[in-house]
């Protein structure tokens, strides 16, 4: 079984990206922030959701073989396993301002199109909650 960096890199190689575009896609400050997914030492199982859910925007369709949405989702597989219609609570923890804000749904998805749904319910929710009063 690869190890969940070996994943995330080899995913990010097959798309033809560099470490600098691939940290871009995901919303991070820098490449170092996505050199340490990748790196060996990473001991995780997953990527981060809210980093899975922007490259899952932006990462299906490039590369050869064409990459798909549930090859990003494997990158966490809680988001896997939402997609696939088995049912889940969903968490996902965002940082802003140095606050911490958490959002917990439950929901049964159908497809994957209504995992696209959930997920851009979840950025309006998002920005809508960490708007300046």
């Amino acid at each position: 079984m690869k190890a969940t960096s070996e994943k995330i890199r080899a995913l990010r190689i097959r798309a033809g990206l560099s470490v600098r575009a691939a940290a871009a896609h995901a919303g991070m400050k820098s490449a170092s922030n996505w050199q340490h997914y990748e790196s060996p030492s990473f001991l995780g199982t997953s990527l981060p959701a809210d980093y899975t859910l922007r490259l899952a925007k932006v990462w299906p369709g490039l590369g050869e073989p064409p990459i798909k949405l549930e090859d990003v989702l494997e990158l966490n597989p809680e988001l896997l396993e939402f997609a696939q219609g088995r049912g889940a609570t969903y968490a996902a923890n965002f940082n802003s301002r140095n606050e911490q804000l958490t959002i917990k749904i439950e929901v049964v998805a159908q497809d994957l199109k209504t995992f696209s749904a959930f997920s851009a319910a979840i950025d309006a929710a998002v920005r809508d909650t960490l708007k300046e009063p």
